[in-house]
């Protein structure tokens, strides 16, 4: 994978330096103790190591294809990110699918793009199997809360599920905001709510499903919640009576395997984005929003 087609777009995360791609790695020209490795493809600003529980979770769910009802969420969030935009005029556009997960984004952004995939965890793997052949891709795995590009280079965002998952996710809206161009789209979605029940029932799953060290009885406990998605709403509106017993428990693992899971409760994304992110309209899924850079 060649990355000197968006050399231009690219920073060194630790400095700010401009990057060179040698044979096997990208180099920081402004201090060449930055080096990153590019390994089957993927360029590592992280330690391919890193995301802990949540690497596990891809291992169980890598084989899984991408369901038709993930797909047709996918579909709708990208058109409703691009809704009453034009994608044909001037240069090409980059698109930056940030924590991209599975990759489930990927088929439905524009053929031409420059398409980004970033995620800290293992799922970069995934994504580079599955999409081999796809025009102007370029996966890395990076930080969300150092992100490796110049300031105002991207066009188009896509955080569909990432940002809760940060340490910090005001620093990473931030950072998003730091790279999009002027008159950029973000569009935003992350797990909200203003049900008291499901904010802190979460929060008490989420830490009995961390105590169990044990991969079998964390499995039989996914499979045990699989009814609460007949009540409570998911970021891919999957159910067990229309999906499979392992689509319905990926996405459960989705919601307890992440080190972090920030749920917005009485609050939107609005509230954590900075004066120069324009909200737009909201998403049809609570809790979504789209927002343009001033």
């Amino acid at each position: 994978m060649s990355y000197t087609i968006i050399r231009e777009l690219l920073q060194c995360p630790d400095c700010g330096g401009e990057l060179t791609q040698g044979a096997n790695e990208l180099t920081c020209d402004q201090n060449r103790t930055h080096s990153y490795p590019i390994v089957n493809g993927i360029v590592r600003f992280v330690s391919p190591e890193v995301g802990s529980d949540y690497n596990i979770h891809w291992t169980g769910f890598s084989l899984n294809p991408i369901s038709q009802t993930k797909a047709e969420q996918a579909s709708n969030f990208v058109n409703w990110l691009v809704k009453h935009q034009d994608l044909t005029v001037g240069p090409s556009k980059v698109f930056l699918d940030l924590g991209c997960g599975d990759g489930n984004h990927i088929p439905f952004l524009p053929e031409d793009a420059i398409k980004i995939a970033i995620d800290y965890s293992s799922s970069v793997n995934l994504v580079a199997n599955r999409y081999p052949k796809t025009k102007n891709l370029f996966i890395m795995q990076a930080d969300a809360q150092h992100l490796p590009f110049k300031n105002n280079v991207i066009d188009y965002l896509i955080s569909y599920s990432c940002f809760n998952h940060l340490p910090d996710p005001r620093k990473g809206i931030y950072e998003a905001s730091r790279v999009l161009r002027r008159e950029g789209i973000a569009g935003i979605w992350g797990y909200g709510t203003n049900n008291p029940f499901i904010f802190h029932g979460l929060n008490i799953i989420r830490k009995l499903y961390k105590m169990l060290g044990n991969e079998y009885l964390r499995k039989w406990f996914a499979v045990f919640l699989i009814p609460s998605l007949l009540i409570v709403r998911n970021s891919t509106n999957m159910m067990p009576v229309r999906n499979s017993l392992k689509e319905c428990r990926e996405i459960i693992s989705t919601n307890l395997r992440p080190d972090y899971i920030h749920l917005l409760y009485k609050r939107t994304w609005k509230d954590f984005c900075p004066a120069d992110l324009e909200y737009i309209e909201d998403y049809e899924l609570p809790c979504g929003q789209k927002f343009r850079r001033k």
